[in-house]
Parts: C-alpha cells; structure tokens; sequence
C-alpha cells in the first residue's frame, strides 16, 4: 500500500472513531452534569406542591401569625387544586412579592401561590397560570386634594405626585399613563401597603392602586381615607395568576387544568362570592356555559 493511501485510511479511521463517540458518550456521569429534577417531576414523585405565600394580603391570602390559620380566596382555590389532583398542599414559608420568582428559580417552592398581576412586568420572571380573575385598577387621592373626578388627564402634571415602588406593576402604570407627574419612590421590598399610607400622610398626592387594598385600609383608618377618583374605565385591568419557575410548562399546564375545571364546576366563583364584600371586586373569566351566581 502507498504511503499516501495508508494515511487517507488512518485519518478516515480516526474520523469515524471521533464521530462514534462524539454519539456514544453518555449525557450523565463524572463528564457531564446529572439530569436536574423539575418541579413537575419533583410534584409527581412526592405528591406534593411545595408553596411560597406571601404575608396577609386580604382578602388574597390571610395568615394569622399567632394561631398560624390561614384563609382567603387564593389559600381556598389553591387547596382545592390540591384535591382535584390528588396532591398535598405543603404551605412551606412566606415570601415577598419581590423575591418569590428567585425561590422558584433555585427550586425551594414549587408555586407561588398568592395570585399576581399578569403584567409584562411579570412575564421574564415567571410562568404566569391562566388568570382566576381579574383586578381594575383605579386611581385614589386624599380627600383634600382637587376632583379629578372624569378628568385623569389633569394628573398627568409635574405638580402631582405619584407614590410607586419600584420595579413593580403599579410603578409601570404610573410611569406610562401619567409620564409628566412626579413619582415618589419607595424600594421593592417595602410593605404593600405603604404607598396607600403615603399618600394618606401627605408624602405624595396620588397612588394607582386596586379597590380591595384602599378600601381595607379606609375601613380601619376612616379620618384618613383615600378617595377614587371617578373615571369611565379602570386605568388597567389585570389577570390574577399563580407564578412558576420559568421553564416549568409541563407544571404550569398541570395547574391550568385544574383552574379550569373549578372555572367550570363554579368552585371558584363560590370562593370568589365568600370573600367580595361588594359587587365588582373580582372580575370574573368569562364561561360560556356557567352564569356568574354574583349578585345582581
């Protein structure tokens, strides 16, 4: 054999070992990172779903830190899930709103279960579910400040004030429908109920906020109640989801099925009629084939 053939056959050789294996060599083992888990699997092979909630947040979600009881529309729906599917609802720890998407990520809970806004806010941090309902959101001043009652262009001024935390749903809304008002930040972490308390204070003159959080504090604190300012519409309207870790379809469709279910069996509208004290709380998703029971 010519030396030029014997080295086209050596080098054909060593291609073809390289090619078997490149394919041969196995995903798993001491060169290559075992399989992760995913909550799904996690789910299926404990019959559990490990969740995150938040503190009282009525009437979402009510926990009693002294007799550790916890209530309201989203611990309710969310035990029903768990019985639907034949799974344990393990209420592992509270977290805040802003650092729940990083517990779901490092997979300590599975579902943070306390509905939020299914903004685009929302959207790079987490698998959203379908909606269970939806939220209006209006805006609310104190009861000395002007009428802007059918004129919310009049707020859009450098002379009024805003209260938003950052990073968060509300603070978008504010920027983008009010971009001229000034706007009074307070950090991610902070209580959500400080800037309704804000606003009460005199610190700034206006927040956009949802009916159940304002009323809930005007109810406890009538000297300082905040005012609606009258509109045609809601400012915004948003879906309340539960959130997953990002990647986690296989989990989040789990969870759809059973929301939809309940949709249609009215377990969630029987929730929803539980806790809303006034007609027009929740907004409800629209079935075709089961009447809301809300009252007239």
């Amino acid at each position: 054999m010519k030396l030029s053939h014997l080295a086209l056959v050596v080098t054909l050789s060593a291609v073809t070992a390289f090619g078997l294996t490149k394919y041969a060599t196995p995903t798993t083992g001491p060169a290559a990172e075992a399989k992760k888990e995913t909550a799904f699997e996690r789910v299926m092979r404990t019959g559990t779903i490990r969740c995150a909630y938040p503190a009282s947040v009525p009437p979402r979600f009510v926990f009693d830190p002294n007799t550790k009881e916890k209530s309201g529309v989203n611990y309710e729906i969310v035990e029903a899930i768990g019985k639907a599917l034949h799974l344990k609802i393990d209420w592992t720890e509270e977290v805040g709103y802003a650092t729940f998407p990083e517990n779901l990520s490092t997979g300590k809970e599975d579902m943070f279960c306390s509905t939020v806004w299914t903004s685009a806010a929302r959207a790079h941090k987490a698998l959203l579910t379908s909606p269970l309902f939806y939220i209006p959101l209006f805006v609310f001043v104190r009861n000395d400040v002007p009428t802007y009652d059918h004129h919310l262009e009049k707020l859009n001024n450098e002379a009024v004030s805003f209260s938003v935390m950052d990073g968060t749903t509300l603070e978008a809304v504010a920027k983008s429908t009010f971009p001229k008002a000034t706007l009074k930040s307070l950090p991610a972490g902070a209580d959500h109920i400080q800037p309704i308390l804000d606003v009460a204070s005199g610190k700034a003159d206006a927040v956009v906020y949802d009916q159940f959080n304002v009323l809930n504090y005007n109810r406890r604190n009538p000297d300082t109640a905040l005012r609606q300012v009258l509109s045609d519409a809601p400012i915004r309207t948003y879906g309340e989801s539960f959130a997953v870790a990002m990647g986690e379809w296989e989990l989040r469709e789990m969870i759809n099925s059973a929301l939809s279910e309940l949709q249609h069996d009215g377990t969630i509208d029987a929730i929803l009629r539980k806790y809303e004290s006034e007609q027009g709380y929740f907004l409800r998703t629209q079935d075709p084939f089961r009447p809301s029971k809300q009252e007239k």
